[in-house]
């Protein structure tokens, strides 16, 4: 419009998209938060975000990254689990957290996450949903199909 020449590749538009897209949702879900209202992000945009793009009819230049839904509340689900302080929390560099640390956590969040009735019924662990969850055939077609929409859509390079 102004005349300039401003054309990003693939990856000059993907990562600007990512980040934008993340720090406007967490503002808007701290902002709705802050008025009394709920929020929660759907991750499943990933799964079609070309289709995503189709339904909301947006511009080749935009992506769907991800969904916020707001609204008032009518559910106070259990707090799941959080990492320690010093697993997630660096000073000018950073650190990796031991392996005792990640081990210890995991214990104590799989203990926590069984009596809350996380899991689906007969998953008893962590390790039983991230397998279920991410069976590496399921990711590696899942990685697939989004690298496939992603170059559609003019994100990656074909």
């Amino acid at each position: 419009m102004l005349g300039v020449k401003t054309e990003f590749g693939p990856l000059g538009k993907l990562i600007p998209s990512i980040i934008d897209a993340t720090l406007v949702a967490q503002n808007m879900a701290l902002a709705a938060e802050s008025l009394g209202l709920g929020t929660v992000f759907i991750g499943s945009v990933w799964d079609s975000m070309k289709k995503v793009a189709e339904i909301l009819k947006v511009p080749r230049n935009v992506l769907p990254i991800l969904i916020l839904c707001l609204g008032y509340s009518d559910e106070t689900p259990p707090r799941r689990p959080r990492w320690p302080r010093k697993a997630v929390l660096h000073e000018n560099q950073y650190s990796m957290p031991t392996k005792k640390l990640m081990k210890e956590y995991y214990r104590k969040a799989n203990r926590e996450l069984v009596k809350m009735k996380y899991f689906n019924r007969g998953i008893n662990s962590w390790v039983e949903h991230w397998q279920n969850k991410f069976d590496p055939e399921y990711v590696k077609e899942w990685e697939g199909n989004m690298k496939k929409d992603l170059q559609e859509m003019g994100f990656l390079p074909s």
